[in-house]
């Protein structure tokens, strides 16, 4: 009886852990993101949260992801189990991804 409690845990575990890693943000190959965000199931959200309560102002946590990947284009987790939100900070940049 003891096994078989054993081995249910260390499949209950590893069903978590691998549920855990299916639903950490996957980011788009080719535009550079935050990868402590890709660590957490809330990628992004938590930052922008306590920065955005510390200074009220959201354009100004979204530039910072800009300047902190050193892109004019830049990808942020903001959804558990959604896609990436692309930020394009330059106009010629949204002209290029466009075309």
């Amino acid at each position: 009886m003891l096994r078989l409690t054993i081995a249910v845990a260390l499949c209950a575990s590893f069903l978590v852990y691998l549920g855990y890693r299916w639903a950490l943000p996957k980011p788009l190959p080719g535009i550079p993101y935050n990868a402590e965000a890709t660590k957490s199931l809330f990628g992004d959200g938590l930052a922008l949260m306590k920065e955005v309560s510390q200074t009220g102002d959201v354009m100004a946590w979204f530039l910072k992801q800009n300047q902190k990947t050193g892109s004019p284009v830049s990808q942020i987790f903001l959804q558990p189990l959604g896609k990436p939100l692309i930020i394009v900070r330059d106009w010629r940049a949204a002209r290029d991804v466009s075309e």
